[in-house]
């Protein structure tokens, strides 16, 4: 990987985390807003608002690091972990989120 290639690949992750904090915070705040989680659920909630945009900088450091080292473990897809990383977070809070909306409005449809 070039110079110019690891400053564009620092720039983009800066990006991806400030995104990543974005919208684990807006999601995190709509998902406990005016509804009673579990506690492991909260917990989770808030290791993830600081563990899904810190993925990417530690992987932007990891990569500044095996740079200078000029080590041959170098590679592009270094940028794929903190992708993944947020993936993992949709898929396990979205379909919390869906099966919370669904028993919200299934519960309220009886009421009308």
């Amino acid at each position: 990987m070039s110079l110019i290639g690891l400053l564009v690949s620092l720039f983009l992750q800066c990006c991806l985390g400030t995104w990543l904090f974005m919208v684990v915070a807006f999601s995190a705040g709509g998902l406990a807003n005016g509804r009673t989680l579990p506690a492991w659920q909260t917990r989770m909630l808030d290791l993830s608002l600081l563990a899904v945009p810190a993925s990417s900088a530690v992987v932007a450091l990891g990569m500044l690091a095996l740079y200078l080292a000029g080590s041959p473990w170098l590679s592009w897809w270094w940028n794929a972990l903190p992708v993944g990383v947020g993936l993992v977070y949709f898929l396990f809070f979205g379909s919390a989120s869906r099966s919370r909306t669904d028993r919200h409005v299934a519960s309220s449809a009886g009421r009308d």
